[in-house]
């Protein structure tokens, strides 16, 4: 009878235990596993799991929260991928800094102004960046919460050059909704081409000036003699009258090379292409150069076989080569001859037209220099010759009209080159779909 009693008893604790392995602890592991899966990330559902009502419930629950969870992680992440896009388009730096000086967000453009290359989430700004300038800015708006601003300077070497940049410093504390500061957003904005055109534009107006200076002394000198001349009467007032003339033509040539320059730079300069014989273009040019060009100076030109019409603006391009000739006839001996060649390159079917002086050339250091604003390689020559130093430099933007360039080869005691490109449009409009 005992034995049947334990044997009873023993089933009966195996029962409940079952049902409570299965109705109990079996959907508890298994509400513990849906939970793991909801940390990872993944969406579970209320039918996958069976047991009692409040496990049920708790499931359902799970269930709810998983859909909302991830709802807002899917929204987080369309938000962080809009945001890297719209950082990416923007040209200021962009980078974002924790209280412990950890960069919690960078650019691109932030990582190109700094020329640093490699992944800054996570690292020290201060020992990225080893500027005073920028970790003072952020460390004072960790600090205090308020905006700093500065400019800053400095040197840096780009494509093997040393060159100076100048950016625009704004740190913007990161802050909670209880106003607790977190973070500190700085902004870098490169402000050097900026400073460039202001620079350029000192340097212009200075050379204006002192372009202006010589003739409008002389025009004031010469105007005073010949009211002295006048009360006088001593004939000398031709000679005076010559003088007053010839710097006359060198205000009014120095005034509509810079209204010619003002035109280019604001695009107003449009080209109209038709199709011009070489020849006779040449031709052209060289008569109408005769009224600057000395009688002692010969200009001739070659062309390549085979080049006979060329698409270009007539009118344009005889102010290019009126201004090489005119350039080249300040540089050379007047008994040795200007050669203007007409060459096509065979690589890029582009025009290549060339002006050759046979003076005393340009040292290498100054070539590059020679297309610059009233730049001049002997200054006192070419004031006494009468020129505004701004003949290269509106070749070179006329050509970059056309959508070609300009550029100078040149030997010490052998003379200068002047060379310039002219795309083949008609060949271009030819291979071009309609």
């Amino acid at each position: 009878m005992t034995d049947w009693y334990e044997i009873l008893l023993l089933t009966g604790i195996l029962a409940v235990a079952a049902w409570l392995l299965v109705r109990i602890y079996l959907p508890l592991r298994r509400l513990n596993e849906m939970i793991r899966r909801v940390r990872q990330g993944e969406q579970v559902h209320a039918w996958e799991l069976h047991g009692p009502k409040l496990i049920r419930q708790a499931a359902r629950a799970l269930s709810e929260l998983s859909e909302e969870y991830n709802a807002i992680r899917h929204s987080r992440q369309r938000a962080d991928v809009q945001l890297k896009q719209v950082l990416s388009t923007i040209e200021e730096g962009v980078v974002v800094v924790d209280q412990a000086g950890l960069i919690q967000l960078a650019n691109e453009s932030f990582k190109r102004l700094f020329v640093l290359e490699h992944d800054l989430v996570g690292k020290r700004l201060r020992e990225q960046i080893q500027m005073f300038e920028v970790n003072d800015i952020v460390s004072h708006t960790l600090e205090t919460g308020e905006e700093q601003g500065d400019f800053i300077s400095y040197q840096r070497t780009q494509d093997e050059k040393l060159t100076t940049r100048s950016y625009r410093l704004n740190g913007t504390p990161v802050q909670d909704r209880q106003g607790t500061v977190f973070g500190c957003l700085l902004v870098v904005a490169d402000f050097s081409r900026l400073k460039e055109m202001e620079s350029v534009e000192r340097q212009m107006v200075a050379s204006v000036s002192h372009e202006l200076r010589t003739p409008l002394a002389v025009f004031k000198g010469y105007l005073e003699a010949l009211a002295d001349l006048e009360k006088k009467g001593k004939p000398e007032t031709r000679r005076i009258l010559d003088v007053l003339g010839r710097h006359s033509n060198r205000l009014n040539q120095l005034v509509e090379d810079l209204l010619v320059l003002s035109r280019v730079e604001e695009r107003a300069l449009s080209p109209i292409f038709e199709p011009v014989k070489i020849s006779e273009f040449l031709d052209r040019v060289i008569a109408d150069s005769s009224h600057f060009v000395g009688s002692g100076t010969q200009v001739i030109f070659e062309i390549e076989p085979g080049i006979d019409v060329i698409h270009m603006d007539a009118f344009r391009m005889e102010q290019v080569f009126h201004n090489l000739i005119d350039n080249a006839q300040r540089h050379s001996e007047s008994s040795r001859p200007i050669r203007i060649e007409v060459r096509r390159d065979p690589a890029s079917s582009d025009y290549h037209f060339c002006v050759k002086d046979a003076g005393m050339g340009i040292p290498s250091d100054k070539l590059p220099l020679i297309f610059n604003r009233f730049y001049r390689v002997d200054r006192a020559r070419s004031r006494m010759r009468g020129g505004t130093g701004l003949g290269l430099t509106i070749v070179q933007e006329i050509m970059r009209a056309h959508g070609g360039n300009a550029w100078a080869e040149s030997e010490l005691g052998e003379g200068t080159t002047v060379w310039v490109s002219l795309p083949d449009r008609h060949a271009h409009d030819a291979s071009t779909p309609g």
